[in-house]
């Protein structure tokens, strides 16, 4: 397809991107989709998909597809520093049709998501490419799209789907603010596979010296804590002492370590008070 002419742009091809080329696709509209990556993500960010976005899926057609890739309902046991379970929520209901927490890995997700837009030949996706500006004229949107080895060229669209997370392109031009704070503390996150926790719960272990979540996944699990203790990503290798150190004493010693990083928590989101029109966008991921 013909990148100079399209009705839809979307900046950003993470999990909200994909989504929206899907939908697009579906609906017969011509749409091009750039990431400023090589390809799609292989980190495990977000692992939490909820009811309403996996009927998002379904509406895509790629209901059956993501289901594959999702571990289905589960509940959440909260524990005190002392170790005691003193609360526990159970999934119940599915007023939309799915449970309302499942688990999924980001990189599966976008995958899935990357392959349902080969149904269409009016969707293109243009990885190693960057949105570096755009500006409304004339009735439509005009991009400025920097490709690999540096080369420029510019794309007309009627709309713009700024879909390139937090240091977003389209929202700082568009003059979003972030509303929110950065938490403080640094956290450790230890994905493991083979973990002998094969409970269908997040468990929340609400200890004020070092708070710790588990969640489950498919393969295994994932340990969440404040970090005070330095961990080098690794993958393969057995849930070592320091790593168990790390996820603030609470995974077991005999699972694997698939994936070990550093995050800091922002829950911030997008806020602008702007009417909808042609050539404008909000950000997301």
């Amino acid at each position: 397809m013909s990148a100079r002419d399209v009705d839809v742009l979307i900046a950003g091809a993470g999990p909200t991107g994909l989504i929206a080329a899907n939908l697009l696709g579906r609906l017969g509209v011509t749409t091009l989709v750039v990431e400023t990556n090589t390809t799609t993500s292989d980190v495990p960010k977000a692992i939490l998909i909820d009811d309403e976005a996996l009927r998002t899926c379904q509406a895509a057609d790629l209901g059956e597809a993501v289901s594959e890739i999702v571990l289905l309902g589960y509940g959440a046991r909260y524990y005190s520093a002392r170790g005691k379970c003193f609360a526990t929520v159970s999934p119940r209901v599915s007023p939309y049709g799915y449970p309302r927490r499942n688990s999924f890995a980001q990189p599966e997700l976008e995958q899935v998501l990357l392959q349902g837009l080969e149904r269409y030949d009016h969707v293109g996706v243009r990885f190693s490419t960057t949105l570096t500006s755009f500006e409304h004229r004339d009735g439509a949107l005009f991009a400025a799209l920097r490709g690999a080895g540096g080369k420029q060229h510019t794309v007309r669209a009627s709309y713009l789907l700024g879909c390139d997370g937090g240091r977003s392109t389209v929202r700082k031009q568009l003059g979003i603010e972030m509303r929110g704070s950065t938490f403080a503390q640094p956290w450790i996150v230890i994905d493991t596979v083979n973990d002998p926790d094969d409970g269908r719960y997040t468990r929340f272990f609400c200890d004020p010296r070092r708070p710790t979540v588990s969640v489950p996944g498919r393969a295994g699990r994932r340990y969440s804590a404040q970090n005070r203790v330095h961990v080098s990503r690794a993958a393969g290798g057995p849930f070592s002492g320091t790593a168990h150190v790390a996820a603030g004493g609470r995974g077991p010693h005999d699972a694997a370590v698939c994936w070990a990083g550093h995050e800091r928590r922002i829950p911030r989101c997008a806020h602008a008070g702007m009417e909808s029109r042609r050539g404008r966008a909000g950000a997301g991921r």
